[in-house]
Order: structure tokens, then C-alpha cells, then sequence
């Protein structure tokens, strides 16, 4: 149940006015600063002020069941913030909310982690998803980031955003995960620290780490 504050009760009122005491509903959260930044493409971390935005994003029609994005609102802020997921952020342009990401199942070992994305229009989001990669490679000392979702028509958008940024297909996982009840085959892409690099090289020069 999510619990909504609502303002206190005057405690004194004269000719209209109506002194009262403040609450945590009359503190005003601002969004956060930007972290990336880059042709117009800003990535920063969600606050509880972006909800309506991750309520968007995280419902995307017909692209909302291919990644395993957190429910929206606060439980999305509760979920990329918990164990398991690991540097949300929100990417806007234009002062407008365009894409969202995290990470998880981030292995220790093998210095591997899993990308979540979402983006309002998948053919144009190469830019801001390279320069979310980008910031991974930079900040963690990866080796590979990878993605997986299930195999189906709404997909095609997504796996062709990712070969555009650099992304190679990896194979199918036959019968990986359950859609609607159903086994469902899953697509495997990823990206090497090193094939990063490389695509920088020949793509985007300001990107190379």
C-alpha cells in the first residue's frame, strides 16, 4: 500500500490566512543533476519526482514485456535502488523523458552484468545507448555487458538498436523463459569491453574510454 501524505491541519487562521505546520508533501524534490551528457542527451539518476515519467517509460506497449523492467512508480524506485539492480538512470532530451536503464545480475567473477533498457523510439536510441554503455565501462571495471529478452515480433526494434550500438548477437536460449504462460526462446546479444572500444573508433571518437 503506498501511503500518501497529505498536508497538516491549520493551527492558525485569520482574514484568509493560515499558518501550519510543514510536512514531507511541501518539500519540493527537483530532478537530479545530469551525469551524461552529450548532443543533447542527458543521463541522470531517477527521484521520487520523475515518477509519472518511469510510470511511461516502464509501460512501453508493445515493448514493455521485453525487458525485466521494476513495476512503476515507487516500486521501480525501490526495485533499481534493492539488491540485484544497480546505476538507474533516466535519460532525457529535450527536457523530455526518452529512455531509461540499469544493470543487474552483475557477476564478480567474470565481470559481467546484465543491461535493462527502455526507450520511447528503439530506432533512435543509439546514441543515448552507447553513451550509457559507455559511462558502465567507464565506472566498473567490465568485461562484458550483455542483454537477453524473448524472442518475439516486438523485439526487432530492440535488437537492431543494440547491433547499432555495437552489440553482438550471441544466440538464441531455446525455451529460456515463460511469456504469458508460454516457453519462450530468448536472445542473447552482448558487448566486450574491447569490441566497445573498437566501435567507438569507427562510430563515435568522443565515446573511447
Amino acid at each position: 500500500m503506498i501511503r500518501t501524505e497529505v498536508p497538516s491541519a491549520a493551527i492558525l487562521e485569520l482574514d484568509g490566512y493560515a499558518w501550519r505546520r510543514p510536512t514531507r508533501a511541501d518539500r519540493a524534490e527537483v530532478p537530479s543533476a545530469a551525469i551524461l551528457e552529450l548532443d543533447g542527451y542527458a543521463w541522470r539518476r531517477p527521484t521520487r519526482a520523475d515518477r509519472a515519467a518511469l510510470e511511461e517509460l516502464s509501460a512501453l506497449g508493445p515493448h514493455a514485456g521485453l525487458f525485466n523492467l521494476p513495476g512503476p512508480g515507487e516500486e521501480f524506485s525501490r526495485g533499481v535502488g534493492g539488491p540485484g539492480f544497480r546505476m538507474p538512470m533516466l535519460c532525457i532530451h529535450g527536457s523530455r523523458p526518452v529512455g531509461v536503464a540499469a544493470i543487474s545480475h552483475l557477476n564478480q567473477r567474470s565481470m559481467n552484468a546484465q543491461l535493462i533498457c527502455a526507450f520511447k523510439q528503439p530506432r533512435l536510441a543509439s546514441h543515448p545507448l552507447a553513451i550509457y554503455v559507455r559511462h558502465l565501462f567507464w565506472s566498473q571495471p567490465l568485461h562484458r555487458v550483455y542483454v537477453q529478452f524473448p524472442v518475439a515480433e516486438d523485439a526487432t526494434d530492440y535488437i537492431d538498436l543494440l547491433k547499432r550500438a555495437g552489440f553482438v548477437d550471441e544466440g538464441v536460449v531455446t525455451g529460456y523463459a515463460l511469456v504469458r504462460g508460454q516457453p519462450s526462446d530468448v536472445a542473447v546479444l552482448g558487448i566486450l569491453r574491447r569490441e566497445f572500444e573498437a566501435w567507438c573508433l569507427q562510430n563515435e571518437k568522443r565515446l573511447i574510454l
